[in-house]
């Protein structure tokens, strides 16, 4: 099997419509629950269902309908109930693989299941009739119901759990560059993240890209909890999937999608079969002291045959430190430990009603932050490669408590859908502020002689604590039509009740590191915030014939917010902060989005997209002349997209054109004495974003991204020294990646692969030239490898990223006489044994 990156490439649960076996004998019985819909879905869930492989091309699946499949039967059986009165028929094409075809009066006479003769030596080598080759075809439920990629008007790219063990990813930063138009700059650990989408990247403290796990979001909708810089960022393990949505997603979505979206499909278990796996993975870092090494573990236990199934997965991760602190003489300061586990328990009630639950633990310690101090301007190290100088440890810890029960009820003439979530976040970073607050220690003692007895304090150390806890609790109820009617629609309600908390504290020391009297704290603030929301959504698909169709959606969504702030301490109060404060705000907000699709042919699709989206406003700092609340900001997103699938579905090819436009914008202003939230002008988007896959061989996959954009202020943003046509931050003209991918028999059942990709981003800015802090981040280009061995239970494989050791700095932050900027991780291999049974 080949796990490259493009659309072609990718396996996912019912992708091209094939899901891999767990080698279970084709003539035995199972159990099945399929209800009536279209024959692309259909045969995807019959394959996860039976855990087999079923190969179908859309081109015969499309604009089907299947009948409903229910009881307990051969996987032969099953098909052949499926797929009767469709057309279709399947042939057994391997041991335990089956192709699906156009029924032909030939096939009545071939015989199929056990004991037929396979029709092709191998799932590899099924070719249609005609000389299609039959390739991966990509399930996704981006739009909240389960469709073919190709299908979707809308620009989104899905990357498998597999692929992602495959190249070693620990992180998100790891393999956006994938992703056409999705950059991330890590702020120095795993949960450092800050992402830009489609060129939109916050110029405040609220989330511009919506996270999901499965069907419920993820970190905060309000401001004042830093949420820009905490994205959640999931060690990729027991994952299925991830598709990235571009362009707002507000219909569906709701608030802090303006930008996209990403979502983490989990693995569900599997009601049949008793499985597990394994794997060890030992690694090296170019200048690390250690190795770095992981072990991770998943069980699936069918606890009921047909009914009820537990699967439980864990891991832990240790990335080695590779930069050293000559300040305070330690090398390797910046180790990374990742924890977490998931368990899931899937209860078939009845043959409608399903009910899941989950629980997810994720755990992030870093020692410090991976950080080189650099000369300000420049990408020269100050004291040498990857050095820093600071006075204290940076630490960074993030701990994750993720709780869903779901219900899916077919009702015959609908699907019921119910989600619920219950999440806790908790974060803490240490910041060496020392260069910049230390140094006031002289003036703030001489001018508030009362902290320190009169006594004139000199410059010291001022580590700045930040600790922030999210709990946030979401309920989704949904009911949709059945797939393949002339109109579809589906109509929901979503709810969600946020509590937030964000405290700073700095605590003056002096260099000994004893804590300087009157100075405990040097600064305190608390922000507390409540954030309530209700909202009715809804779409629908009028299929005006078989090739072309229009989908409307709106969403109408009101919140409430409360908030409080509360500073103590000789900074507070020279700074004019001191004291408390309470506020609160109501808004409500609509969004929108309209879509025709027009199918030409059997293998291309035209689109066109209107859609808008929204970050909430909410309550600001009170003080004089300062606006009680700050507005939500809006965008309205213009896009016209191809996909298509050329020379007998060898090559796929997606591209998209956009614009959007940003009103409103949510930013920081300054009146004299306070920083407070406000409404800015505007900011337009616009680009093209394309993806392909193409299959020259049926063991060699080549894959190619890549995203123009062009974002820029269109009105000025002076207290970030903005002015109109000043490029939007952290968003490159250009990015894009290659990928290559080849695998081949070795005989015994053994199979070889070998792949490489290339990763490009170009150059962008962590703010505007004329602000505060400029720095221009250089362009970098980026190689990895990977290659592996495996059979049915065991599997050895090999990964090197940042193959050419590029040094390439990220994320910057400031300091007087010095800019310390993340790095990207240096040339990494990494071996990993994993077995499965």
């Amino acid at each position: 099997m080949n796990w490259g990156f493009s659309r072609g490439n990718m396996l996912a649960t019912g992708a091209i419509i094939c899901v891999m076996a767990a080698s279970p004998a084709m003539a035995q019985a199972r159990s099945f629950d399929i209800p009536a819909q279209s024959a692309t879905t259909a045969v995807a869930e019959l394959a996860r269902q039976a855990n087999v492989q079923v190969f179908a091309a859309r081109k015969y699946t499309r604009g089907k309908r299947t009948n409903e499949v229910r009881g307990t039967m051969t996987v032969e059986q099953a098909l052949s109930d499926l797929l009767k009165g469709t057309g279709l028929t399947i042939r057994a094409t391997g041991a335990h693989t089956f192709t699906v075809v156009p029924f032909r009066s030939a096939d009545a006479a071939r015989p199929t299941g056990r004991g037929a003769p396979p029709q092709s030596s191998s799932a590899a080598d099924a070719i249609n009739s005609e000389g299609d080759l039959v390739d991966d075809e990509i399930v996704v439920t981006a739009q909240k119901k389960i469709e073919n990629i190709q299908d979707i008007p809308a620009s989104i790219s899905v990357i498998g759990g597999r692929r992602l063990e495959t190249i070693g990813a620990t992180q998100l930063s790891d393999y956006a560059a994938y992703v056409p138009g999705l950059v991330v700059d890590s702020g120095g650990t795993p949960g450092q993240t800050r992402i830009t989408l489609r060129g939109l990247s916050p110029l405040n403290s609220t989330a511009m890209v919506g996270t999901y796990i499965d069907d419920s979001p993820l970190g905060s909708s309000a401001g004042w909890v830093v949420a820009p810089d905490y994205a959640l960022d999931l060690m990729p393990y027991d994952i299925e999937r991830v598709e990235v949505l571009r362009g707002p997603q507000g219909t569906l979505y709701g608030a802090n999608t303006m930008g996209g979206l990403i979502k983490y499909v989990t693995k569900e278990p599997n009601l049949n079969s008793f499985s597990g796996r394994a794997g060890l993975e030992a690694s090296t870092i170019d200048g690390a002291g250690d190795l770095g090494w992981g072990v991770r573990g998943a069980v699936n236990i069918p606890i009921v045959a047909d009914r009820l199934g537990l699967s439980v997965s864990a891991f832990n991760q240790v990335t080695p430190g590779y930069v050293d602190n000559v300040t305070m003489g330690v090398k390797d300061d910046n180790r990374i430990e990742q924890t977490g586990g998931r368990a899931a328990l899937l209860f078939k009630a009845t043959d409608d009603l399903t009910l899941k639950f989950s629980a997810m633990v994720q755990n992030i310690d870093a020692d410090n932050i991976s950080v080189v101090s650099l000369i300000p301007g420049t990408r020269t190290p100050i004291f040498g490669d990857l050095q820093n100088s600071h006075f204290v440890d940076q630490p960074f810890n993030s701990k994750l408590r993720y709780f869903t029960g779901a219900a899916n009820w077919d009702l015959g003439w609908a699907d019921f859908v119910s989600a619920s979530s219950y999440a806790t976040t908790k974060i803490y970073s240490v910041t060496d502020n020392t260069i910049d607050t230390g140094s006031l220690f002289p003036f703030v003692s001489a001018a508030l002689p009362q902290y320190t007895d009169g006594v004139v304090v000199p410059a010291g150390i001022a580590p700045l604590e930040l600790a922030t806890k999210v709990r946030k609790f979401t309920q989704e109820l949904r009911l949709s039509s059945p797939a393949d009617q002339r109109i579809e629609w589906l109509v929901g309600a979503f709810y969600t009740n946020e509590k937030a908390s964000m405290t700073q504290t700095i605590v003056g020391r002096d260099f000994s590191n004893a804590v300087i009297p009157g100075f405990d704290p040097f600064y305190d603030a608390e922000f507390a915030t409540t954030y309530r929301e209700i909202a009715a959504f809804g779409t629908v698909t009028f299929k005006f014939t078989d090739h072309f169709d229009v989908a409307v959606g709106g969403r109408y969504a009101k919140n409430e917010q409360d908030f409080r702030s509360a500073a103590i301490g000789a900074y507070s109060e020279i700074f004019g902060i001191l004291g408390a404060n309470v506020a609160g705000s109501k808004e409500s907000v609509f969004t929108y989005s309209v879509a025709p699709r027009l199918h030409v042919g059997e293998d291309t699709m035209i689109y066109a997209r209107v859609s808008s989206g929204y970050r909430p406003g909410g309550p600001n700092t009170p003080g004089v002349n300062i606006p009680p609340e700050v507005g939500s900001d809006r965008i309205v997103n213009y896009e016209a997209g191809v996909k298509s699938e050329l020379f007998g579905r060898r090559l796929m090819v997606d591209v998209a054109a956009f614009r959007v436009d940003w009103e409103d914008i949510q930013t920081f202003a300054f009146n004299g004495t306070t920083t407070y939230l406000a409404n800015g002008g505007r900011a337009r988007s616009q680009g093209v974003e394309f993806n392909s896959s193409l299959s020259p061989a049926r063991s060699l996959k080549l894959g190619f991204n890549f995203a123009y954009t062009d974002a820029k202020l269109i009105d000025p943003a002076p207290l970030f020294g903005g002015v109109s046509g000043d490029r939007l931050s952290y968003t490159p003209k250009w990015s894009g990646a290659a990928t290559a991918d080849y695998e081949f028999s070795l005989g015994d059942k053994w199979t070889g692969q070998i792949g490489g990709s290339v990763r490009h981003i170009g150059d962008r800015q962590n703010g505007f030239p004329a602000g505060f802090n400029y720095a221009r981040l250089e362009a970098y280009t980026a190689v990895d490898l990977n290659a592996g061995i495996s059979n049915d239970r065991w599997g050895v494989r090999a990964f090197l990223r940042n193959a050419t050791n590029k040094r390439a700095y990220l994320s910057p932050r400031f300091a007087a006489g010095q800019t310390d900027a993340t790095v990207l991780q240096p040339r990494t291999f990494g071996l990993a044994l994993e077995g499965s049974f």
